[in-house]
């Protein structure tokens, strides 16, 4: 375990030279009712160098294997965002395609912001070998006609007391709100769960 917390410690160094406006912490936990099929997703983010709360969304909604590598979610999210001192609420709506093929798997999502009528097309690559994993997920606002956000980010996952799922790992993220607008640079701690009940 501590060559793993060393090599994650390598990985975090080796991309500092990145030009970074902030450093957050990320946390996503997924609670998965196996009986019916339900996924409850609780996720929240700490911002300016972890000192301030700004964002909470809960996704809710059915899972589906299509088939033995290929998975279908439909979730409703409602989302709150700290904008200053005022907190915004949001609705949105996610239809996932997650095929699998080991040691990757892509995740195609299409994203509907259905306070603010925004659409996004989103894909995830993620290479996964030995609980280490690699992935990288661009955002492309169809409504706008502009590619406005990428991840990348790697770590490492684990399974802890028995059915939970631990991932540990490291995020940089760039965006923009418009083509016009230059790409800035954050980066992002991210500590998930999953746990089925």
């Amino acid at each position: 375990m501590l060559r793993k917390a060393l090599l994650l410690a390598l990985l975090v160094c080796l991309s500092a030279p990145v030009s970074l406006a902030d450093v957050e912490f990320w946390s996503t936990d997924t609670f998965q009712l196996t009986g019916y099929g339900i996924n409850v997703i609780p996720e929240f983010r700490i911002k300016e160098n972890m000192t301030n709360f700004y964002y909470l969304q809960t996704y809710v909604g059915p899972s589906w294997a299509l088939n033995k590598n290929l998975k279908m979610n439909v979730y409703y999210g409602l989302k709150y965002q700290k904008s200053g001192n005022d907190w915004a609420q949001s609705s949105l709506g996610y239809l996932d395609l997650i095929y699998s093929f080991k040691p990757f798997s892509n995740r195609a999502r299409l994203e509907c912001d259905l306070t603010n009528s925004v659409v996004k097309y989103r894909d995830q690559l993620q290479f996964k070998l030995n609980g280490w994993y690699l992935a990288d997920e661009f955002f492309y606002n169809l409504t706008g006609s502009f590619a406005d956000e990428n991840r990348l980010s790697a770590g490492y996952a684990t399974k802890v007391f028995g059915e939970t799922d631990l991932n540990l790992g490291y995020l940089i993220r760039a965006q923009r709100r418009s083509v016009a607008q230059a790409w800035t640079n954050s980066a992002a701690i991210i500590l998930n769960a999953g746990l089925k009940i």
